[in-house]
């Protein structure tokens, strides 16, 4: 009789990753800065598009400089999770130069540019 090597309730070792997974596949953790970007508030222009600078978002989640670089990736995921998506805008910058910016921007709901109104005959 040939000896089992298998533990007694152990599947395969491939259908192991796959049974650890299962679990995981409906979490979703909230993003710690998700509180703080959920008040964040941009500056509405007449077209009824809210936008800010991601320099302003990160200003307000307080992260140094140095650290930004590397974290552009997640603050663009919880952004996009918040209903923001990314722009690349040309602007003036003090020095009264042309100057691109890379930002988020959403509809304002309700603002009057952006309500549609129905066809009236």
């Amino acid at each position: 009789m040939p000896l089992n090597t298998r533990a007694v309730g152990k599947g395969h070792w491939k259908d192991s990753p796959r049974a650890l997974a299962s679990p995981l596949t409906g979490f979703s953790a909230e993003d710690p800065w998700e509180p703080t970007l959920r008040k964040l508030k941009g500056r509405i222009a007449p077209d009824g598009v809210e936008r800010t600078s991601t320099n302003d978002v990160f200003d307000a989640l307080e992260i140094p400089m140095r650290r930004r670089p590397s974290l552009t990736v997640r603050l663009s995921r919880v952004m996009r999770h918040l209903g923001w998506t990314s722009i690349r805008a040309r602007g003036l910058n003090p020095s009264s130069y042309r100057d691109r910016v890379r930002g988020y921007a959403r509809e304002v709901p309700g603002h009057a540019s952006t309500l549609r109104m129905p066809n009236e005959l």
